[in-house]
Formats: structure tokens, sequence, C-alpha cells
């Protein structure tokens, strides 16, 4: 039997593992938008674990932790977009 959730704990590691290879053609082509690309990844795998936390194990408070950081990296990193 399958885990309910099981698709969003497979989006949860996609994500980290597109966050990095995108980070390091960052880092190789200095280019901004990957650099937000790869923050915006980050973003989707820190929800990803907020939701699966929030309904798969009685801590809720760390998943609503978990969310607020999620919450804080996408201000920021729209933020910067309209700075650039």
């Amino acid at each position: 039997m399958r885990h309910p959730y099981e698709k969003i704990m497979r989006l949860e590691l996609i994500a980290i593992g597109l966050s990095i290879l995108t980070g390091i053609i960052a880092l190789f082509q200095a280019s901004v938008l990957f650099i937000l690309l790869a923050i915006y990844l980050i973003i989707i795998s820190l929800a990803c674990d907020a939701f699966t936390q929030n309904f798969t194990t009685y801590r809720q408070l760390q998943s609503l932790k978990q969310a607020i950081r999620a919450g804080i990296l996408f201000l920021l990193a729209t933020a910067l977009i309209f700075l650039l």
C-alpha cells in the first residue's frame, strides 16, 4: 500500500534535486534568473515538507515553522525580482 502523500514527498525530492542542479548552473553562468529559480524550487520543497509534516506527524508546530520559512523566502525572492 502506498503512502497517501507519496506524490507530494516525491515532488519535494524532485524540487530539492532541481534546486541543486539549478544552483550549480547559476554559479557557472552567474545568472540571477537561475538563482531565483533555485530559490523558488527551495520554497516548493519547504512547502511540500510543511504540508506532509502537518498531516503525517503530530508535529504541527514544526510544519507551521516550515510554512513560515517558505512564505518569508517567497516574499524576499519576489521582492528581489522587483529590485533588479
